[in-house]
């Protein structure tokens, strides 16, 4: 009888236990089908040799990749059930930065603030590191995810999942971030190691020249005459400076820019002075760049203040025609980097050799290359040049602009047309009122 029992009450536990994995199962079931989280296809970025993903099915959107001012590109995903955004997810790919460790980020992002941070374990194949990130105390700030990585040559990818507000499931983003860094795909294209090397023989082949100058006339569609360029190629004096440049950009009614640049021998030291005036803007805006090692301190007279990375891989915007020189005879028909504005901003660039009979307005030109801003669509320049590479002429195209060509002019022509407004005075010596 005692025998009976006995194995009635274990038919009876082993009928609970399956019972209880059964229910174990479906749990695990149920939260594994929420957490995942269905993928976009890849969206690359052009010019980058970067590929992710962002979240897709009900509710949820991206935008395009966009440039923005801190010198990234960004892509904005949103899941929205109703009017408001639940949850928001960002892409960035950034130029110009230290290669930097997910802790260094946090630590100095969270420098003098009380938010915590807490490292997430990420998958096996993905490079990114991951973190959470809280601000404690009754106003508590929502916590935000991120993941991040750093590239080779000043660059780096992060990734943010943020919440609408304080009412999320953790578990839910936690999956998000990890199942969006897990998309991440990453691999150099060949015209940016193509341009990085080539970059380096350009400032290497950089020798001190002497005086010249150079002039366009800027026309409109119709012919108009609507802007001038000039610069002047001061003579070195120290050895190892090797280019000193005075350039002026006008624009009737749009752009007035003033620019001093002096670079020295290898790329090694730089600095740079521009004023720039634009009608719609307040006032005159001076940005001065200096390097110091492998970093540029950019200021400005609206009081603010970057760093940038750059060990020698940043193309000056006034040295652009000079290293498009350069592609002209080179093996590899197109090349990646960065230009640096004088304003520090910095954009991804390629530059891609075309025959004449390619081009918009070059047709009896020797040789000519396209340089095309990646940071929007449709944005380039393209140079003209004479059988011995001299610049003889360009056609400039902006989105949501009539397309401009650049004729080679000279000083007494520019003085004719625009009178006081053509103006060659060294920029260090001009009064801070010139404008």
């Amino acid at each position: 009888m005692d025998i009976e029992k006995a194995k009635h009450y274990s038919l009876a536990e082993v009928v609970l236990l399956a019972i209880f994995a059964l229910g174990l199962a479906i749990a695990w079931a149920l939260t594994k089908t929420r957490s995942h989280t269905p993928m976009t296809e890849p969206i690359a970025l052009d010019g980058s040799g970067l590929r992710v993903s962002v979240p897709a099915g009900v509710g949820w959107d991206h935008t395009a990749w966009a440039y923005e001012s801190d010198n990234s590109m960004a892509l904005l995903a949103q899941r929205r059930l109703t009017q408001r955004a639940e949850v928001e997810l960002r892409w960035r790919y950034i130029m110009a930065i230290e290669p930097k460790t997910l802790r260094q980020v946090i630590e100095e992002r969270l420098a003098g603030s009380a938010a915590q941070s807490k490292m997430l374990e990420m998958p096996e194949g993905t490079s990114m590191e991951a973190a959470q990130v809280t601000t404690p105390g009754p106003l508590q700030e929502p916590t935000y995810y991120i993941a991040w990585t750093s590239l080779p040559h000043g660059r780096a990818v992060e990734l943010q999942v943020i919440p609408a507000g304080p009412d999320y499931d953790p578990l839910y983003m936690e999956s998000l971030l990890r199942d969006t860094a897990m998309s991440m795909i990453y691999q150099m294209p060949e015209e940016m190691a193509a341009g990085v090397a080539m970059l380096e023989r350009f400032w290497q082949d950089l020798k001190p020249a002497g005086e010249s100058e150079e002039a366009f006339l800027i026309r409109d569609a119709r012919g108009r005459s609507t802007g001038f360029f000039y610069a002047h190629q001061q003579a070195a004096t120290d050895p190892n400076i090797v280019r000193r440049i005075e350039a002026r950009h006008y624009e009737l009614q749009q752009l007035r820019l003033e620019s001093s640049l002096e670079v020295g021998r290898g790329g090694d030291s730089l600095h740079w002075q521009t004023r720039l005036m634009v009608p719609i803007a307040t006032g005159v805006r001076q940005y001065e760049i200096r390097k110091q090692a492998e970093k540029l301190l950019v200021t400005s007279s609206l009081d603010q203040k970057k760093t940038l990375y750059s060990d020698n891989d940043l193309l000056p915007e006034l040295l652009v025609a000079e290293f498009a020189a350069m592609v002209l005879p080179a093996t590899q028909p197109s090349v990646l980097l960065e230009a640096l504005a004088g304003t520090g901003q910095v954009v991804p660039v390629r530059f891609k050799r075309l025959v004449p009979q390619e081009t918009i307005a070059g047709q009896d030109a020797a040789g000519a290359v396209r340089v095309e801003y990646l940071q929007a669509r449709d944005f380039f320049d393209e140079f003209y040049f004479d059988g011995q590479g001299t610049v003889i002429g360009r056609l400039e195209r902006q989105p949501n602009r009539p397309d401009r060509v650049w004729q080679k002019s000279d000083v007494q022509e520019l003085k004719k047309i625009f009178g006081d407004n053509f103006s060659i005075q060294p920029l260090r010596t001009q009064p801070k009122n010139y404008f």
